[in-house]
């Protein structure tokens, strides 16, 4: 399975089978429709039908989410013109199997932005910190959320850039808790890490726990709401672009002055308008990053006068 791992658990749902949302679209665009339902998933698969067709299967580690991409998918299809005679987009329950034991019995330590190496405990070859670099270890049995696709690298890039010593940072929608890792490791002297799915959360507090930053990173259920008791010096968030469209200025309004919003989880052709939304909510955008198809942002609160 591919598509963008970012907070998904898939060793979560052992025992009780995956929900997967089907759909059938024109090839020309597969892509493109995996890049926007495939945010909250645990990944996608897709095989070539005849005339014409592809058909898409992003999996997920619940039901919720994936009748939610079952509606987003019918917003996508007006949006980018499909046929109207496409077969609905449908939720089925397949049946589990160890797709997390043969993804991470594979996968090896690889580099994560300039100075950190992501370290999953299974992995083959000895971790070493070669260059100087910094583990960050992952929890057993969680394949997906290692921090291998190009937003994760983004955002772990701009927190080196940016984190400064004492700071204080939220993580939020955090997964497997891998940039509230890096940005404790660059100096900050407090992280919370939030996700709405206690699934994700346990899976946060092994890794918090596994890097031993539990004095310093604080793992916990839920959202902006949560968030709201604190200004932070710096919010990152590598989520999906309906989120950044309707929260921005939540997320703005929980910055300090001179504060940091790190986002992604937006293809590189969105990121002018996850700029504009920024924007209006009274933040100064940077220029994008991007990698491949996909970009991340960084905007900035200005100081009190």
């Amino acid at each position: 399975m591919g598509g963008r791992p970012r907070r998904s658990i898939p060793g979560a749902a052992r025992g009780r089978g995956w929900p997967v949302l089907r759909l059938a679209v024109p090839t020309a665009v597969a892509d493109e429709v995996v890049g926007l339902l495939a945010g909250a998933s645990c990944g996608a698969s897709s095989e070539a039908r005849d005339g014409g067709l592809t058909e898409v299967r992003v999996y997920f580690e619940s039901l919720g989410p994936a009748r939610r991409a079952r509606e987003e998918a019918g917003r996508v299809f007006e949006r980018l013109g499909l046929p109207t005679g496409l077969p609905a987009p449908c939720v089925e329950q397949i049946a589990d199997e160890p797709w997390v034991e043969r993804f991470q019995a594979a996968l090896e330590p690889f580099d994560l932005g300039l100075g950190f190496r992501v370290v999953p405990r299974s992995a083959r070859r000895a971790a070493g910190r070669p260059a100087g670099r910094i583990p960050i270890r992952l929890a057993p049995g969680r394949a997906f959320g290692t921090g291998q696709h190009a937003t994760t690298a983004l955002c772990a890039e701009l927190l080196e850039a940016l984190v400064r010593p004492g700071a204080r940072w939220l993580d939020l929608g955090c997964g497997t808790a891998i940039l509230a890792v890096v940005a404790a490791h660059r100096g900050a002297g407090e992280v919370w890490a939030l996700d709405t799915d206690p699934e994700a959360v346990a899976v946060a507090r092994e890794v918090v726990d596994a890097n031993g930053l539990a004095d310093r990173v604080t793992v916990g259920v839920g959202s902006l709401v949560e968030a709201a008791s604190r200004r932070w010096d710096g919010i990152v968030c590598n989520i999906e672009l309906p989120f950044f469209l309707e929260h921005a200025a939540d997320l703005a309004a929980r910055l300090a002055a001179g504060g940091r919003l790190i986002v992604s989880g937006f293809l590189d052709r969105d990121a002018e308008l996850v700029a504009d939304a920024v924007r209006r909510a009274g933040l100064r955008p940077a220029a994008p990053r991007t990698r491949g198809e996909w970009a991340a942002l960084e905007a900035t609160r200005d100081a009190e006068p």
